[in-house]
């Protein structure tokens, strides 16, 4: 989706006091390259961080999108592990909300950050299965 048309959903959004759930399981594959004339990433930000910087951030403490991710699309398929990721506030009453258990719920905050180091073992990963497709597929 072009960086407009999440802008405009935000705001949509924020118009109407509506939650966006954004499915971001995939989002830490995106294996776009970088631009050539500066260096600059051409990776599109999540609705979240849209939500978190569009018109000098959400209006409310809640915010109008959280986001969810998980292990096991991205490391593997057993992996029974997901998070979500939002305003301190919407997580926090999240949590709250939510039967706290080990399997099923552990709020941290600041993750994307940590996952980010992950990125290259996961691109590790992905150079041998498509060196592998291409030698016996």
């Amino acid at each position: 989706m072009p960086l407009s048309r999440r802008e405009a959903l935000v705001r949509l959004a924020r118009k109407y006091d509506a939650l966006i759930v954004s499915d971001d399981v995939y989002d830490f594959l995106n294996w776009e390259p970088t631009d050539a004339a500066d260096g600059e990433s051409t990776r599109l930000p999540r609705i979240i961080d849209v939500d978190t910087y569009l018109d000098g951030g959400p209006p409310g403490l809640f915010g109008n999108c959280v986001s969810n991710g998980s292990f096991s699309k991205i490391v593997a398929p057993g992996c029974r592990v997901g998070w979500a990721e939002g305003t301190p506030e919407f997580i926090r009453d999240l949590s709250a909300a939510y039967v706290l258990s080990p399997l099923n719920f552990f709020p941290c905050m600041n993750l994307n950050k940590r996952l980010q180091g992950l990125v290259p073992l996961w691109w590790c990963t992905f150079a041998a299965h498509v060196d592998l497709h291409q030698r016996y597929v």
